[in-house]
């Protein structure tokens, strides 16, 4: 995985959100914290996929949105993150913790929701605030 190659992930998300990441990971830079976009847009058949993951597959589950229409990443409203540790993407928890919980209170503080507040806390995930009157009709 490369730590400088989110033009992938970025093409498909809201022009706003793009604008509110790119101030994150700058800010976060300055912080002396490298992140990078994993997740952005997710089509119908990748939500699914994500979906029967611990459900009806192995491994556990990760998502409580079953479709598309129910996630903000089907709109482009939402992107998951890693924080590298040196060289290296890390989710590895309870030493990354307190990076993540840093980097949440930057995305906070610039006006996005962090799934670290989520009743179960999914600390990589940001996504635009009251997406759901913006986009679900």
């Amino acid at each position: 995985m490369s730590p400088t190659s989110d033009d992938r992930y970025l093409s498909s998300l809201q022009s706003d959100l793009v604008q509110l990441y790119r101030v994150l990971r700058d800010t976060c830079l300055t912080r002396g914290i490298l992140i990078k976009i994993t997740q952005g847009f997710r089509t119908e058949a990748e939500q699914q996929a994500l979906w029967d993951q611990g459900r009806t597959r192995p491994g556990l589950v990760v998502t409580q949105a079953r479709s598309a229409k129910d996630s903000p990443h089907g709109y482009g409203a939402a992107f998951d993150i890693v924080i590298f540790d040196g060289s290296k993407p890390s989710w590895e928890e309870p030493k990354m913790t307190p990076r993540y919980n840093q980097v949440g209170a930057i995305g906070e503080a610039l006006g996005l929701e962090w799934g670290g507040r989520f009743p179960k806390a999914d600390k990589p995930h940001f996504q635009l605030a009251r997406w759901k009157d913006r986009f679900k009709r």
